[in-house]
């Protein structure tokens, strides 16, 4: 049971990391124009290493391994890695913060459906 709760909170901080490394590198690419065109991330970096928000957001990711690491060591490899998925669910809300528009349907629907494939694909025996 407590393996569980460590991987839904792992799914949880996965998911607040993204939001906030993704806030972050947008804000910084919508103010920078001119990024090469090759690999565009690269030109960023210097500005993304030197941004508030997206360390904490990589300081979350730290926080997400270690739920997980902890989840893995005390429950099911199974049922962990079919929890994380349900950081698709997590992430709306913070999308939600982020755009100040609330979620379709379909994108509540879309990530349920992602979830409940993915646990029922990893729930089922291998052939």
């Amino acid at each position: 049971m407590f393996g569980i709760i460590l991987a839904l909170l792992s799914a949880l901080w996965f998911a607040a990391a993204g939001a906030l490394q993704h806030s972050a590198t947008r804000s910084i690419a919508l103010r920078t124009p001119e990024a090469p065109s090759w690999l565009p991330v690269l030109g960023l970096l210097r500005q993304m290493l030197s941004n508030r928000v997206w360390w904490i957001g990589l300081s979350c990711n730290v926080g997400g391994f270690l739920f997980h690491a902890a989840a893995l060591h005390l429950g099911s490899i199974t049922i962990v890695q079919a929890l994380l998925s349900v950081q698709l669910m997590f992430a709306l809300p913070f999308a939600t913060a982020r755009t100040g528009s609330l979620p379709l349907a379909r994108d509540w629907l879309g990530s349920a459906a992602v979830c409940l494939g993915l646990i029922a694909a990893r729930g089922s025996p291998a052939p």
